[in-house]
Protein backbone atom coordinates (compact mmCIF):
# COMPACT_ATOMS: atom_id res chain seq x y z
CA UNK A 1 0.00 0.00 0.00
CA UNK A 2 0.91 3.41 -0.82
CA UNK A 3 1.17 6.01 2.15
CA UNK A 4 2.21 9.22 3.26
CA UNK A 5 3.97 10.27 5.92
CA UNK A 6 3.76 13.26 7.72
CA UNK A 7 6.37 15.55 9.36
CA UNK A 8 5.71 18.18 11.76
CA UNK A 9 7.18 18.80 15.43
CA UNK A 10 5.16 17.57 18.68
CA UNK A 11 4.16 20.70 19.83
CA UNK A 12 1.70 20.20 16.63
CA UNK A 13 -0.57 17.59 17.86
CA UNK A 14 -3.10 19.35 19.21
CA UNK A 15 -3.88 20.67 15.62
CA UNK A 16 -2.89 17.81 14.03
CA UNK A 17 -3.29 13.97 13.94
CA UNK A 18 -1.84 12.45 17.04
CA UNK A 19 -1.77 8.89 15.57
CA UNK A 20 -0.70 7.09 12.55
CA UNK A 21 -4.12 5.06 10.89
CA UNK A 22 -3.52 1.93 11.55
CA UNK A 23 -3.90 -0.53 8.40
CA UNK A 24 -4.23 3.06 6.46
CA UNK A 25 -2.26 5.24 4.05
CA UNK A 26 -1.40 8.11 6.75
CA UNK A 27 1.31 7.88 9.01
CA UNK A 28 2.15 10.46 11.57
CA UNK A 29 6.10 10.97 12.33
CA UNK A 30 7.06 13.77 14.85
CA UNK A 31 10.16 15.48 16.25
CA UNK A 32 11.03 16.92 19.27
CA UNK A 33 11.84 20.38 18.11
CA UNK A 34 13.56 21.79 15.17
CA UNK A 35 17.03 20.57 16.17
CA UNK A 36 16.38 17.09 17.97
CA UNK A 37 15.09 14.74 15.23
CA UNK A 38 16.00 10.86 13.75
CA UNK A 39 14.25 8.54 11.64
CA UNK A 40 14.79 4.74 11.21
CA UNK A 41 13.88 4.12 7.16
CA UNK A 42 13.58 0.23 8.31
CA UNK A 43 9.88 1.00 8.62
CA UNK A 44 9.57 2.69 5.38
CA UNK A 45 9.81 1.95 1.81
CA UNK A 46 11.46 4.33 -0.59
CA UNK A 47 9.05 2.84 -3.65
CA UNK A 48 5.70 3.06 -2.10
CA UNK A 49 6.07 5.90 0.78
CA UNK A 50 5.93 9.97 0.49
CA UNK A 51 7.28 12.18 2.77
CA UNK A 52 5.51 15.42 3.41
CA UNK A 53 7.63 18.13 5.25
CA UNK A 54 5.10 20.90 7.12
CA UNK A 55 6.54 24.10 7.38
CA UNK A 56 6.25 24.21 11.10
CA UNK A 57 9.54 22.16 11.55
CA UNK A 58 11.59 25.73 10.04
CA UNK A 59 14.98 24.96 10.92
CA UNK A 60 14.67 21.66 10.38
CA UNK A 61 13.29 21.52 7.31
CA UNK A 62 16.60 21.42 5.15
CA UNK A 63 18.60 18.60 6.63
CA UNK A 64 15.59 16.35 6.87
CA UNK A 65 15.13 17.53 3.48
CA UNK A 66 18.42 16.19 2.72
CA UNK A 67 18.63 12.72 4.59
CA UNK A 68 15.46 11.61 3.22
CA UNK A 69 16.61 12.50 -0.74
CA UNK A 70 19.60 11.24 -0.09
CA UNK A 71 17.99 7.53 0.65
CA UNK A 72 15.93 8.00 -2.19
CA UNK A 73 12.29 9.11 -0.96
CA UNK A 74 9.93 11.44 -2.31
CA UNK A 75 9.70 14.51 0.04
CA UNK A 76 6.92 17.08 -1.00
CA UNK A 77 6.85 20.17 1.22
CA UNK A 78 3.46 20.90 2.82
CA UNK A 79 3.25 25.17 4.02
CA UNK A 80 0.34 25.70 6.54
CA UNK A 81 2.18 29.32 7.88
CA UNK A 82 1.65 32.60 6.52
CA UNK A 83 4.87 34.27 4.86
CA UNK A 84 5.20 36.30 7.98
CA UNK A 85 5.35 33.32 10.35
CA UNK A 86 7.89 31.45 8.19
CA UNK A 87 10.38 34.44 8.16
CA UNK A 88 9.83 34.99 11.90
CA UNK A 89 10.62 31.33 13.27
CA UNK A 90 12.93 30.03 10.40
CA UNK A 91 16.66 31.05 9.65
CA UNK A 92 15.83 31.35 5.94
CA UNK A 93 13.31 33.54 4.23
CA UNK A 94 10.24 32.64 2.31
CA UNK A 95 11.49 32.44 -0.96
CA UNK A 96 14.58 30.54 -0.20
CA UNK A 97 12.25 27.57 1.53
CA UNK A 98 10.56 27.37 -2.16
CA UNK A 99 14.15 26.90 -3.77
CA UNK A 100 15.25 23.37 -2.14
CA UNK A 101 14.72 20.92 -4.38
CA UNK A 102 11.42 19.82 -3.16
CA UNK A 103 9.43 16.83 -5.59
CA UNK A 104 6.19 19.11 -5.24
CA UNK A 105 5.06 22.38 -2.62
CA UNK A 106 1.72 21.89 -1.42
CA UNK A 107 0.38 25.13 0.64
CA UNK A 108 -2.99 25.31 2.27
CA UNK A 109 -3.73 29.08 1.23
CA UNK A 110 -5.15 29.42 -2.32
CA UNK A 111 -3.80 33.29 -2.87
CA UNK A 112 -0.16 31.95 -1.88
CA UNK A 113 -0.86 29.39 -4.09
CA UNK A 114 -1.99 31.08 -7.09
CA UNK A 115 0.93 34.06 -6.34
CA UNK A 116 3.90 31.38 -6.08
CA UNK A 117 2.27 28.52 -8.33
CA UNK A 118 2.20 26.12 -5.44
CA UNK A 119 -0.62 23.01 -5.10
CA UNK A 120 -3.01 24.22 -2.96
CA UNK A 121 -4.08 21.25 -0.47
CA UNK A 122 -6.34 21.88 3.21
CA UNK A 123 -4.12 20.09 5.90
CA UNK A 124 -5.01 17.25 8.11
CA UNK A 125 -7.17 17.73 11.19
CA UNK A 126 -7.06 15.64 14.36
CA UNK A 127 -10.27 14.60 15.70
CA UNK A 128 -11.67 15.95 18.57
CA UNK A 129 -14.33 14.73 21.31
CA UNK A 130 -16.73 18.01 22.00
CA UNK A 131 -18.56 17.20 25.61
CA UNK A 132 -22.40 17.94 25.56
CA UNK A 133 -23.24 20.89 27.45
CA UNK A 134 -25.68 23.78 27.38
CA UNK A 135 -25.19 26.67 25.81
CA UNK A 136 -24.04 29.76 27.49
CA UNK A 137 -23.23 32.19 24.48
CA UNK A 138 -24.98 32.76 20.77
CA UNK A 139 -21.40 33.03 20.30
CA UNK A 140 -17.73 32.66 21.06
CA UNK A 141 -13.90 33.43 19.82
CA UNK A 142 -10.52 32.51 21.78
CA UNK A 143 -7.59 35.04 20.48
CA UNK A 144 -3.85 35.12 21.12
CA UNK A 145 -1.48 36.74 20.19
CA UNK A 146 -3.53 38.66 17.04
CA UNK A 147 -1.92 41.04 15.25
CA UNK A 148 -3.32 44.50 14.32
CA UNK A 149 -5.25 44.17 11.20
CA UNK A 150 -7.32 40.75 13.12
CA UNK A 151 -7.27 42.97 15.91
CA UNK A 152 -9.13 45.79 14.21
CA UNK A 153 -11.35 43.43 12.35
CA UNK A 154 -12.68 41.29 15.48
CA UNK A 155 -13.63 44.91 17.06
CA UNK A 156 -15.98 45.79 13.92
CA UNK A 157 -17.30 42.30 14.57
CA UNK A 158 -17.91 42.52 18.10
CA UNK A 159 -19.45 45.96 18.10
CA UNK A 160 -22.10 44.98 15.34
CA UNK A 161 -22.86 42.06 17.68
CA UNK A 162 -23.06 45.21 20.91
CA UNK A 163 -25.45 46.60 18.23
CA UNK A 164 -27.21 43.74 17.90
CA UNK A 165 -27.74 42.71 21.45
CA UNK A 166 -25.86 39.35 20.82
CA UNK A 167 -24.98 37.10 23.98
CA UNK A 168 -21.05 36.53 23.21
CA UNK A 169 -18.29 35.44 24.97
CA UNK A 170 -14.53 36.66 23.89
CA UNK A 171 -11.23 36.11 25.53
CA UNK A 172 -8.59 37.89 24.07
CA UNK A 173 -5.10 38.08 25.85
CA UNK A 174 -1.12 37.81 24.76
CA UNK A 175 -1.15 40.82 22.53
CA UNK A 176 1.75 41.88 21.11
CA UNK A 177 2.19 45.35 22.24
CA UNK A 178 4.82 46.54 19.67
CA UNK A 179 2.15 46.00 16.95
CA UNK A 180 -0.67 47.09 19.15
CA UNK A 181 -1.44 50.48 20.35
CA UNK A 182 -2.33 50.43 24.08
CA UNK A 183 -6.09 52.14 23.47
CA UNK A 184 -7.07 49.49 21.46
CA UNK A 185 -6.17 46.80 23.19
CA UNK A 186 -8.42 48.07 26.13
CA UNK A 187 -11.06 48.76 23.65
CA UNK A 188 -11.14 45.05 22.88
CA UNK A 189 -10.58 43.96 26.33
CA UNK A 190 -13.90 45.23 27.16
CA UNK A 191 -15.67 42.44 25.61
CA UNK A 192 -13.20 39.76 27.97
CA UNK A 193 -15.23 37.46 29.71
CA UNK A 194 -12.35 36.36 32.11
CA UNK A 195 -14.04 32.72 32.75
CA UNK A 196 -16.00 31.69 29.68
CA UNK A 197 -15.29 27.74 30.52
CA UNK A 198 -15.18 26.46 33.70
CA UNK A 199 -12.14 27.61 35.52
CA UNK A 200 -10.55 24.20 35.55
CA UNK A 201 -10.29 23.57 31.84
CA UNK A 202 -7.90 25.76 29.59
CA UNK A 203 -8.78 28.38 27.47
CA UNK A 204 -8.65 27.13 24.18
CA UNK A 205 -11.14 26.42 21.23
CA UNK A 206 -11.84 22.36 22.18
CA UNK A 207 -13.25 23.74 25.89
CA UNK A 208 -14.82 26.84 25.09
CA UNK A 209 -16.87 25.12 21.96
CA UNK A 210 -19.37 23.01 23.81
CA UNK A 211 -20.51 26.51 25.33
CA UNK A 212 -21.55 28.67 22.32
CA UNK A 213 -23.82 27.97 19.36
CA UNK A 214 -21.44 29.70 16.80
CA UNK A 215 -17.87 29.96 16.15
CA UNK A 216 -15.70 32.39 14.29
CA UNK A 217 -12.72 32.41 11.98
CA UNK A 218 -11.20 35.55 11.05
CA UNK A 219 -8.45 35.68 8.16
CA UNK A 220 -5.93 37.96 7.27
CA UNK A 221 -6.62 40.20 4.41
CA UNK A 222 -4.28 38.50 1.31
CA UNK A 223 -4.85 35.10 2.50
CA UNK A 224 -7.24 32.46 2.22
CA UNK A 225 -7.01 29.33 3.87
CA UNK A 226 -9.32 27.24 6.38
CA UNK A 227 -8.29 27.07 9.72
CA UNK A 228 -8.09 24.49 12.79
CA UNK A 229 -11.01 26.54 14.16
CA UNK A 230 -13.38 25.84 11.17
CA UNK A 231 -12.59 21.86 11.10
CA UNK A 232 -13.23 21.87 14.98
CA UNK A 233 -16.53 23.90 14.64
CA UNK A 234 -17.10 21.25 11.86
CA UNK A 235 -16.42 18.26 14.03
CA UNK A 236 -18.67 19.79 17.19
CA UNK A 237 -21.64 20.97 14.54
CA UNK A 238 -21.32 24.46 15.16
CA UNK A 239 -22.52 27.50 13.13
CA UNK A 240 -19.28 29.48 11.50
CA UNK A 241 -18.98 32.89 10.67
CA UNK A 242 -15.88 33.48 8.94
CA UNK A 243 -14.33 35.77 5.96
CA UNK A 244 -12.65 32.44 4.23
CA UNK A 245 -13.99 31.94 0.75
CA UNK A 246 -11.99 29.03 0.42
CA UNK A 247 -14.91 27.06 3.02
CA UNK A 248 -17.16 27.01 -0.45
CA UNK A 249 -15.40 24.56 -2.12
CA UNK A 250 -15.02 21.77 1.40
CA UNK A 251 -17.79 18.66 1.01
CA UNK A 252 -19.12 19.90 4.38
CA UNK A 253 -19.93 23.78 3.14
CA UNK A 254 -23.56 23.86 3.38
CA UNK A 255 -24.94 27.47 3.47
CA UNK A 256 -27.32 26.91 6.27
CA UNK A 257 -24.80 27.09 8.99
CA UNK A 258 -22.04 28.68 7.54
CA UNK A 259 -21.95 32.43 6.31
CA UNK A 260 -18.91 34.03 4.91
CA UNK A 261 -18.09 37.53 4.77
CA UNK A 262 -15.78 39.79 2.78
CA UNK A 263 -16.69 42.50 5.09
CA UNK A 264 -17.86 42.05 8.75
CA UNK A 265 -19.37 45.61 8.61
CA UNK A 266 -22.41 43.82 6.93
CA UNK A 267 -23.29 41.45 9.57
CA UNK A 268 -27.20 42.73 9.71
CA UNK A 269 -29.83 42.35 11.66
CA UNK A 270 -31.02 39.47 9.64
CA UNK A 271 -27.53 37.65 10.53
CA UNK A 272 -28.10 38.33 13.83
CA UNK A 273 -31.15 36.78 14.21
CA UNK A 274 -29.45 33.48 12.48
CA UNK A 275 -26.87 33.72 14.84
CA UNK A 276 -29.27 33.77 17.46
CA UNK A 277 -31.97 31.07 16.79
CA UNK A 278 -30.89 28.40 18.88
CA UNK A 279 -33.14 25.91 16.82
CA UNK A 280 -30.91 25.78 13.33
CA UNK A 281 -28.51 22.90 14.68
CA UNK A 282 -25.86 22.08 12.16
CA UNK A 283 -25.33 18.44 11.28
CA UNK A 284 -22.19 18.43 9.00
CA UNK A 285 -21.77 15.76 6.54
CA UNK A 286 -18.55 14.44 5.12
CA UNK A 287 -16.34 15.68 7.74
CA UNK A 288 -14.09 12.71 6.96
CA UNK A 289 -12.16 15.66 4.41
CA UNK A 290 -10.54 17.14 7.79
CA UNK A 291 -8.63 14.11 8.62
CA UNK A 292 -5.39 12.31 7.87
CA UNK A 293 -7.10 9.51 4.65
CA UNK A 294 -8.30 12.76 2.75
CA UNK A 295 -4.95 14.24 3.07
CA UNK A 296 -3.62 11.27 2.18
CA UNK A 297 -5.68 9.96 -0.74
CA UNK A 298 -5.23 13.95 -2.13
CA UNK A 299 -1.13 13.50 -2.25
CA UNK A 300 -1.17 10.19 -3.61
CA UNK A 301 -2.94 11.63 -6.71
CA UNK A 302 -0.99 14.43 -7.56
Amino acid sequence: MERVIAIYPKRFVFWFPKKSYRGGNFYVKTIKNNLQWKFNLKHFNKEKDIFVIFSACFNATPKILNFLQSNGYKVYLMIHDTIKSIEEYASYSFKQLLKYKWDKICCYDKIMCRDYKLIYLTFPNRKIKVRRKKIKYDFGLKQSGQPLERVKTTLILLKRFDKFKINFCVRNDNFDKKDISNHLIKEIEQYNISNPVPSSKKICDENLLPYVGCYCHIMFSGNDYISTNVSFAIEANKKIITNSQAVKEMPYYDSRWIKVFDDFSKFSKKDADWLKDRTIKPNYKNKECMYGKYFADAVLKL
